[in-house]
């Protein structure tokens, strides 16, 4: 999607968590190490991110009164239910309660700055680019390496990283329905949208850190 292509269209894991309260980039990616506890807090906290996403997208209307982002229901990527899911089945697997996240806490501030430039159509596409498409390529491999360390290598039993069809096939289709979408933008509409990745990385690398917040 040369149109909306943003710095970075994958998970830059070093380049994320540098925004996160705890500088986890002291070590390189293969040796991060992760607690049940944090990955927990990790997944409440993007609850509130998703929740937020999926909501503006259904949710928008345009001044015509229509869905602003119908191309973007229902592509495959969503996650808010699967995130429930992975939430109930640690909390009884191993008896561990998800803790309740706070006002000021990385996910609820997200989501209020999502609200906020819900009807700004090229900062909020810029948002969902970076949230979903990163989640389906790094996001799945932190995923992997949480199972490894901290579930019993359950990484099958992660609903958050499963999909109902090949994720590159999903990725692919969506991104030619925003190619699609963008040739109708301006040049002052594609330059916003790359403009708010700074923004993106803030706010994703703030959730992302709290995966080892003590």
């Amino acid at each position: 999607m040369q149109e909306l292509r943003t710095v970075a269209m994958d998970m830059h894991t070093k380049d994320q968590s540098k925004e996160g309260k705890r500088d986890t980039t002291a070590l390189p990616f293969a040796e991060w190490t992760y607690t049940l506890e944090g990955f927990i807090r990790f997944l409440a906290e993007s609850v509130l991110v998703y929740d937020a996403l999926e909501s503006i997208i259904e949710n928008t209307v345009d001044s015509s009164g229509s869905k602003a982002y119908a191309c973007i229901q229902g592509t495959g990527l969503e996650r808010l239910p699967n995130l429930k899911k992975d939430i109930e089945w640690i909390e009884s697997a191993y008896g561990l309660k998800a803790p309740t996240p706070q006002s000021d806490g990385a996910g609820a501030t997200y989501a209020r700055y999502l609200k906020k430039i819900a009807d700004d159509t090229p900062a909020f596409v810029c948002h969902y680019y970076n949230v979903y498409f990163a989640h389906a390529a790094g996001g799945r491999m932190i995923g992997k390496q949480v199972a490894d360390q901290v579930l019993d290598k359950r990484f099958s039993e992660l609903a958050f990283y499963q999909y109902e069809r090949p994720v590159k096939s999903i990725v692919v289709d969506t991104k030619a329905v925003l190619n699609e979408w963008a040739e109708s933008w301006t040049t002052e509409q594609k330059e916003a949208c790359k403009d708010e990745t700074v923004e993106a990385f803030k706010y994703t690398g703030h959730v992302l850190g709290t995966l080892f917040d003590d």
